[in-house]
């Protein structure tokens, strides 16, 4: 990109806030989620798969998302679209959730298909600081520091307010 070193430096904060968003919607859930779920009667082996649909939907989904964020979308469009699909299954997880009779298989299904969204996001939100950043190797990990800001502050606020074993 052709930005100014200022003008890199005016979109490093909009960067950042994308970090802090981006690993705080993850952190919010991924490591509450047992507290909550074993309360509805996931066992051992259940949390097995709920933890293994992330990494197998990781192993999938840069095909095919990769392919469509580079070739036929702006990235920020795929990472927003990506974003709101998530938004909708999650939802629909919930509502799983506190049915009448949770079915942790019916759940973990639910939680793959929330992944098939949210794992490409990951290499997207890199992609598109990397792209904005004029001297990505000393702007990049300030940026980045973000997102770990944010998963720490998604557990610290999810536990003051005790919601971490709710939904």
């Amino acid at each position: 990109m052709s930005d100014s070193p200022s003008t890199s430096t005016g979109k490093m904060p909009l960067l950042g806030a994308m970090m802090f968003l981006q690993y705080f919607i993850w952190g919010a859930w991924y490591v509450t989620a047992p507290n909550f779920l074993g309360t509805i009667g996931f066992g051992a082996k259940d949390f097995g798969w709920t933890y293994s649909v992330g990494p197998i939907a990781g192993m999938i989904t840069p095909f095919f998302v990769g392919m469509i964020a580079d070739r036929f979308f702006a990235a920020q469009r795929v990472l927003g679209a990506m974003h709101l699909l998530g938004a909708v299954i999650m939802f629909a997880a919930t509502r799983l959730m506190v049915g009448s009779d949770p079915a942790p298989t019916a759940i973990n299904w639910v939680f793959f298909g929330y992944m098939l969204t949210f794992y490409p996001t990951l290499a997207l939100t890199n992609s598109l600081a990397m792209r904005n950043l004029t001297n990505s190797e000393k702007q990049f990990p300030l940026v980045r520091v973000l997102g770990t800001i944010g998963w720490i502050a998604a557990g610290l606020t999810l536990t003051q307010v005790g919601w971490d074993t709710q939904i």
